[in-house]
């Protein structure tokens, strides 16, 4: 097998320093499940964009042995994958907007939590896969990645693509690193993502018919602060107080994106300002 990313075997982490900060931003919604102690993975398979699962839409067509054309998909035999996704980006307006909705015009930002309303969360690669890791058990850590997406040309991800499978035929991607190493790249219009993703590879299927997969947390021991939508201007302290209520004991603050500010600049130099204060104390020269 021929990885197309940077390789997965690098144990478990691909392309990414164990203990680099990574973000997520989650809805409220889905907040009290991962304090009460579940972390949740959606199978890959359900992810919407077409290119993040081409693997599974690929084949290939050869000439058998009674000369007339054959084809397989490699697809048939693909192990079932769960993923999660984080971002490498620790402030963006792009991901506060597209994975938090605040709507001021009908009271969002000074109500209670709206079920769409999203959090930040951080943690480090190392935290998060040792996390998923103890979950699945000693014997599955293997089967355990964290990694950097790799951002290419949708025409050089199908090239590249095409010149693997053409080269490994149903070999190509097949072993529990390829799997990985396939579900690290995507086109570069989703790049502004920065995305990290944590996959657990089912090789043994034990799971194939699962949408999700959780797995138990210490929520206090993984997740180091958690900050709200910069867009809030009213009822942080209530936001505050149902994390703490639900569990959460680090760090909860609110992002300062859209902080209000006020810029003096100053028409003076230092040396100015010297001799001023020195000629109004009565002790100018």
């Amino acid at each position: 097998m021929t990885s197309f990313a940077p390789p997965a075997a690098n144990g478990p982490f691909s392309n990414l320093p164990e203990d680099t900060p990574i973000y997520r931003i989650q809805p409220q919604r889905y907040l009290k499940e991962l304090l009460s102690g579940k972390l949740v993975l959606p199978a890959t398979r359900l992810w919407t964009d077409p290119y993040e699962n081409l693997i599974s839409w690929c084949g290939y067509d050869f000439l058998g042995d009674d000369g007339k054309i054959k084809q397989v998909f490699l697809g048939n035999d693909r192990f079932p994958t769960f993923g999660q996704c984080w971002t490498a980006t620790s402030e963006s307006d792009a991901l506060w907007r597209i994975y938090s909705r605040v709507h001021a015009t009908d009271g969002g930002t000074d109500s209670f939590f709206a079920p769409e309303e999203g959090v930040r969360l951080r943690t480090t690669a190392r935290k998060l896969v040792n996390c998923l890791a103890a979950g699945m058990g000693q014997a599955n850590r293997t089967k355990c990645y964290i990694g950097r997406v790799i951002y290419v040309e949708e025409e050089q991800m199908r090239q590249r693509i095409a010149n693997i499978v053409a080269a490994h035929r149903d070999e190509a991607f097949s072993d529990v690193a390829g799997h990985a190493d396939a579900l690290m790249i995507k086109r570069t219009p989703f790049q502004h993502e920065s995305e990290i993703r944590l996959l657990y590879i089912d090789s043994d299927r034990k799971f194939e018919k699962q949408k999700t997969i959780e797995v138990p947390i210490d929520v206090n021991k993984v997740i180091d602060e958690i900050t709200l939508d910069p867009r809030v201007r009213y009822g942080e302290h209530r936001r505050k107080v149902w994390l703490e209520e639900n569990g959460f004991k680090n760090t909860i603050n609110t992002s300062l994106l859209y902080l209000g500010v006020i810029l003096v600049v100053p028409l003076y130099t230092p040396e100015e300002l010297k001799q001023a204060a020195l000629r109004f104390s009565g002790k100018s020269g």
